[in-house]
C-alpha cells in the first residue's frame, strides 16, 4: 500500500506543480494525463480524485500541503528512488532527456535529501521544459481548430476531417466521437497481428452493430476510417485514457470482453490478439476485475 499512497501523492505534486503559474495548456494537460494514466498504482478511484485537481489551478497554500504530505511519505532512500525514478520517466517520455531535465531531477533529489524548500519551484521549472504545450493561439486557421481531435481522437479526426464522412452517421457527435474511440481500441487489437483482412473488417463491423446500435452502412463507414488510421499508427496510450476519461466502467468492461471474445474465435493471429485484448483491460485499469 505504501507504493499507491507515494505514488498518488506524487501525482497530486506534479499536478500542483503543473499549474504553479495559473495556467496549464491544453497539450500540457494532456501530456500530463497520459503519463500520470500510465502509472499502474493509480488506479479507478484515484484517478477521479487526480481529476479534481486537474480542473483548476492548485493555491499556493494547498500545493505546500501536498509538498509536505509527499515528503512525509518518503521515508527511506527506496522511497526516493522510487519518487526519482517516477520523474524520469516523465522527463524520458518524449524520448530524450536533455540536460536540463537531468538537472532537474537532481534537484528534486537534493531537495528530498535536505530541505522541502523550493522544492516546488524547482518541479514547476522542470515541467515547463518536459511537458511542452503551448496555449492555444487566437485567430487559429480551420486546420489547427482541428488539432484537439487529431491529439485525442486520431479516429475521429480521420474519419471527420480526412475521409469527411461524419455526416454519414446519424447519431450525435458526441455519440459519434465516442463510437471511434471504441472502434479504434478494437482495430488496434484485430492489427496485432500486422494485418487487417476483409474478416477483420467484418468483425468490427458487426461488433459496432451489436455493441453500438448503428447501421450496416455506419458501421463499415466507422470500421473502414478506424482500421486504415490504426494500420497507419496511432498513440495506443493516449487512445485508452481518452476513451477510459469519456466511458463509464460498465461499458470499458464490455468493450474489454467483447475484444477477449472477438481475439478467442480469430482464425489467424490468435495469440497476438488475446494478449492486444488483454493489453487494453490492463490500460483501461480493469485487470483483475
Amino acid at each position: 500500500m505504501s507504493t499507491v499512497r507515494l505514488k498518488f501523492k506524487l501525482a497530486k505534486v506534479l499536478i500542483a506543480a503543473a499549474w504553479a503559474d495559473g495556467r496549464l495548456a491544453n497539450e500540457e494537460l494532456n501530456e500530463l494525463k497520459d503519463f500520470l494514466f500510465c502509472i499502474p498504482e493509480i488506479g479507478t478511484a484515484d484517478w477521479k480524485k487526480l481529476m479534481v485537481y486537474m480542473e483548476s489551478p492548485v493555491a499556493e497554500e494547498e500545493s505546500r500541503q501536498l509538498v509536505d504530505d509527499l515528503l512525509l511519505e518518503v521515508r527511506n532512500r527506496r522511497e526516493q528512488r522510487m519518487v526519482l525514478e517516477t520523474l524520469g520517466r516523465l522527463a524520458a517520455a518524449d524520448g530524450d532527456v536533455c540536460a536540463e531535465e537531468e538537472a532537474f531531477i537532481a534537484s528534486v533529489e537534493e531537495a528530498m535529501a535536505t530541505s522541502k524548500r523550493g522544492i516546488l519551484g524547482r518541479l514547476r521549472r522542470g515541467f515547463r521544459r518536459v511537458l511542452r504545450g503551448r496555449p492555444e493561439e487566437a485567430g487559429a486557421t480551420s486546420r489547427e481548430a482541428q488539432i484537439g481531435d487529431y491529439i485525442n481522437n486520431e479516429v475521429y479526426h480521420y474519419l471527420a476531417h480526412a475521409k469527411r464522412q461524419s455526416g454519414a452517421i446519424r447519431l450525435p457527435d458526441e455519440d459519434v466521437r465516442r463510437i471511434c474511440l471504441a472502434a479504434g481500441l478494437t482495430a488496434w487489437v484485430l492489427h496485432s497481428d500486422l494485418v487487417i483482412d476483409r474478416e477483420d473488417l467484418r468483425e468490427l463491423e458487426h461488433s459496432l452493430c451489436t455493441d453500438w446500435g448503428v447501421t450496416p452502412g455506419e458501421a463499415t463507414v466507422v470500421a473502414e476510417a478506424a482500421c486504415e488510421k490504426i494500420a497507419r499508427g496511432v498513440d495506443f496510450n493516449r487512445l485508452c485514457r481518452t476513451y477510459y476519461e469519456v466511458s463509464s466502467p460498465e461499458e470499458a468492461l464490455a468493450l474489454t470482453e467483447s475484444l477477449e471474445r472477438m481475439a478467442a474465435r480469430a482464425s489467424k493471429g490468435r495469440p497476438e490478439k488475446a494478449a492486444a485484448a488483454a493489453r487494453v483491460r490492463r490500460s483501461l485499469k480493469l485487470a483483475g476485475d
